[in-house]
């Protein structure tokens, strides 16, 4: 797994280019589906453990992987057979050397989404500004995006396959504070955020290993997201709560996060501040033009 936070950091708080790099990514090309019983068989809602379990043969022993010792699928899946590691047809397309032309501008245009989401909702607190401890949360979840995939025109099921695959990448990884954001553009069926409820969430839980994943999904109608996408968030650590007493010394590396993360609080409050000077001057110059002779107002 190559780590892009770098890149992220990049993208996100130094706002260096327009030009997306091309490295440090992986990219999974457009894939067709050939199985339709399996197809079929993700867009159900399988709110019954054996039923799923049984229904994806191919991932068996990627659940088998993922579970714990106590969790309620165990015995479920010590009944079914051992399946290929992977799926050969998906991981033989990853792309080490970047992200083709074709596709850089679909992460161009989700990144700058996901930056602009950010900064426009900074209005939930005092002064139009959100709670600082949440926008640093919310700076700290795109941070730990570490793995990108794009997957154009796909199928239930290839998406399915490919979450579960990134799932267990990134859990053998062992990293904390690490994921993975899959694009799905051209993408238009409208039950993502039930598909990551019933195939990805549900499952979690019957594994055991819930507590280790935050899984969302962004839609056009629910999020205005360009198209959509599913990030997989691995292990989430807490955010310093700002007590001193049990920080001995700080690391160059936290020091430069911490530095990057006043930036964009310092940029987001500067957005929210020309914002309001803008309406200000907006309604100024509305009120001069109804005050002079022959305006629209009735000053005369």
């Amino acid at each position: 797994m190559i780590d892009i936070q770098k890149f992220l950091t990049s993208y996100f708080l130094l706002s260096l280019s327009s030009q997306v790099p091309t490295s440090n990514a992986f990219v999974v090309p457009t894939t067709t589906s050939t199985n339709k019983r399996r197809d079929l068989s993700v867009l159900a809602s399988h709110s019954i453990p054996e039923v799923f379990f049984e229904s994806h043969l191919h991932l068996t022993s990627i659940f088998k992987r993922t579970t714990a010792a106590d969790a309620i699928a165990c015995e479920i899946l010590d009944s079914l057979p051992e399946s290929a590691t992977s799926s050969p047809e998906l991981h033989s397309s990853y792309s080490h050397s970047g992200i083709p032309s074709s596709q850089a501008p679909f992460m161009e245009q989700f990144l700058n989404y996901l930056q602009s989401s950010l900064l426009e909702n900074n209005n939930d607190g005092a002064d139009g500004l959100m709670d600082e401890t949440t926008f640093i949360d919310r700076g700290r979840e795109l941070l730990a995006i570490s793995r990108f995939q794009v997957m154009e025109n796909c199928q239930w099921s290839d998406i399915h396959t490919v979450v579960w695959n990134e799932i267990d990448m990134i859990r053998q990884a062992g990293k904390e504070d690490t994921g993975a954001l899959i694009l799905l553009p051209g993408f238009v069926h409208n039950d993502l955020v039930r598909f990551t409820q019933s195939q990805v969430s549900d499952p979690l839980q019957w594994l055991g290993a819930q507590d280790d994943w935050s899984i969302k999904a962004y839609t056009s109608l629910e999020d205005a997201a360009p198209f959509p996408a599913i990030r997989l968030l691995h292990k989430l650590t807490p955010a310093p709560t700002g007590d001193t007493s049990e920080i001995t010394t700080m690391t160059e590396e936290d020091a430069e996060l911490d530095r990057k993360v006043d930036y964009m609080y310092e940029k987001a409050e500067q957005q929210v501040r020309e914002k309001k000077e803008t309406k200000v001057k907006r309604k100024q110059r509305k009120n001069i033009h109804h005050d002079r002779p022959g305006g629209l107002g009735f000053g005369a």
